[in-house]
């Protein structure tokens, strides 16, 4: 029999009421719902893989599985139902954050009356927390559904005015490495570390002499990569910095050691407005190759990479590519950091998750394209200023990464995790 306040919660929430004894027929025909949120493209790298691993689960068990989404391309391409594109919406600085503002409010709207209509067994949220911390308070408060905080957003780091707010209405917060687990658990968080999803996705990228074959180079010099943005704003603020740091290195290695340079890019418009830069600041555009395939592809092929902070970190990493990191905020955002006395202990995620110095990093007015370009030679073999014991030591510091990354199977712990709140 089912209890009486079952009973006044299935009426309100406008599901007809069932018998024990049938209740399982209903939920088998009914199937199962889960709403997924995110924001960025790593976070809608991060959705697919788990969006795939839920229908594989789901499969398995002869259930019925229906999946919503805010997120981009990836997660729709796994298999979920785009409610929204959310792909492009995420920022970096205040200034950069307005013009998105009403286009999000404009979606919170819509996907709040999907909610309503559809009443998902449980929603997933992937950082975005500007976005997400408010809507898991409406799906908690106002509608009563289960909610599960995958990647929790980092801004614990450098303040801890939002994880009460992800503690209190999370019913579980699945952690990514092992310091955010430690952060979460002392808060009274309901945690549990998962592993980080990068560990199996970027297995599956190719070797070296792979990925040189699929770019097309044929060169006895160095291959660097080079990252600076997946946004917008971080092609204004920290590719100028990065590409006169590759120029910086292109005349210190010579012509026998000419490098040849790597970037990834999302479209023609974003490859002209890297050209565009790289010109103004004395980079030949004749030693960029442009990729616009498979990001990992780019990763592999590289001796060293110059990089922006963020998940890249760690897959390059994972991949075991030396890396020097950079990043620069907007003034505005910048002077409001300092106001508020928000300090950086690391930027990089690989320094971030091991509370170390694994790879260096500089950042604001640290990140000078003199300093950054010094520190990438020490770490690249035919460079005159080599130098071995730094080389090992960031690779040293990688194979402890690995360790504290969890093991593969991030993606299926977390499907796991998601369907035991559905029917």
């Amino acid at each position: 029999r089912i209890e009486p306040m079952a009973m006044a919660m299935a009426k309100r929430h406008g599901r007809t009421p069932v018998r024990a004894s049938n209740a399982h027929e209903w939920k088998r025909k009914r199937g199962a719902k889960v709403l997924i949120s995110t924001g960025d493209t790593m976070a809608d790298i991060h959705a697919a893989s788990l969006v795939r691993a839920m229908h594989r689960l789901a499969r398995e068990r002869g259930m019925e599985l229906q999946v919503d989404a805010l997120a981009g391309i990836r997660t729709e391409d796994a298999g979920a139902k785009l409610i929204g594109n959310t792909a492009s919406m995420s920022s970096i600085g205040l200034w950069e954050a307005l013009p998105l503002v009403w286009p999000s409010l404009q979606l919170q709207k819509v996907v709040r009356d999907h909610v309503k209509r559809e009443r998902p067994d449980v929603a997933v949220l992937l950082d975005y927390p500007g976005v997400n911390i408010p809507f898991q308070k409406f799906l908690k408060k106002d509608m009563a559904l289960p909610c599960i905080y995958y990647i929790p957003p980092n801004e614990w780091l450098w303040s801890k005015s939002r994880t009460n707010s992800v503690c209190k209405y999370s019913d579980k917060i699945l952690s990514v490495f092992p310091s955010e687990l430690r952060h979460f658990q002392q808060a009274g968080g309901n945690v549990e570390f998962v592993g980080h999803p990068l560990v199996d996705q970027v297995s599956h990228a190719p070797q070296k002499r792979e990925a040189r074959e699929m770019l097309s180079i044929q060169t006895d010099g160095p291959v660097i990569v080079l990252l600076p943005a997946s946004r917008k704003q971080e092609v204004r603020y920290v590719w100028p910095i990065l590409a006169r740091a590759a120029a910086i290195i292109t005349q210190r290695m010579g012509n026998e050691q000419r490098p040849t340079f790597v970037i990834s890019v999302i479209d023609d418009e974003f490859q002209e407005r890297i050209e565009l830069i790289a010109a103004e600041v004395g980079l030949d555009v004749q030693q960029l190759v442009f990729w616009k395939g498979d990001s990992r592809v780019a990763l592999s092929a590289a001796d060293l990479a110059l990089t922006k902070s963020g998940s890249v970190n760690v897959e390059l990493a994972l991949l075991g590519v030396p890396q020097v990191v950079a990043y620069r905020l907007d003034q505005v955002t910048a002077q409001i950091a300092k106001l508020l006395r928000i300090k950086f202990e690391h930027v990089s995620l690989v320094n971030v998750i091991m509370e170390e110095k694994i790879v260096p990093e500089y950042i604001q007015e640290e990140a000078n394209p003199e300093v950054i370009s010094n520190a990438a030679l020490k770490l690249l073999s035919c460079s005159t200023t080599f130098d071995p014991g730094a080389l090992e030591k960031q690779l040293e510091g990688y194979r402890r990464l690995e360790v504290e990354l969890g093991g593969p199977g991030a993606s299926d712990r977390v499907a796991e995790e998601v369907l035991a709140f559905c029917p």
